[in-house]
């Protein structure tokens, strides 16, 4: 979170979805690679508000209170999370994806580090053969 820094040195501040980190804050509820990184690499997802709340106390509060949820599904975030913290099969486990075309409304890079953290496999358009019964074809 640019702009935001904590005086408390139990709070260190990343950028990257890709560094060793246990809480995601965010804004607000918004579907970003940086939120589905986070549910599958087991993170809570906090508000805003946990962060201005520790600068005002001056103390790391309990970020559970402050968990962002899905305003259509209220508490499918926590509990995919949990589901990922305690491990076992991944989402896309044993299935294998291939995207069509590089116009995507996420980046295509990102899309395939989706599907490896949900425990799928990225097909290289190479090696495509006839699709096999667990292969998933994207076409944006």
């Amino acid at each position: 979170m640019e702009g935001i820094s904590s005086p408390l040195s139990a709070i260190e501040i990343v950028q990257s979805v890709k560094t060793d980190y246990r809480i995601c804050v965010m804004q607000d509820y918004e579907r970003t690679f940086k939120l589905l990184y986070s549910i599958a690499s087991g993170r809570h997802i906090v508000s805003t508000r946990w962060l201005e709340e520790c600068e005002k106390t001056r103390q790391v509060v309990n970020f559970m209170d402050y968990l962002i949820d899905d305003p259509d599904n209220p508490g499918l975030l926590r509990r995919s999370v949990e589901k990922a913290i305690k491990g076992g099969p991944k989402i896309f486990a044993g299935l294998e994806f291939f995207l069509t075309k590089a116009d995507f409304h996420i980046r295509r890079q990102e899309f395939f580090e989706l599907v490896n953290i949900c425990g799928g496999t990225n097909l290289n358009p190479r090696n495509l053969e006839y699709p096999k019964a667990k292969t998933i074809v994207i076409v944006p």
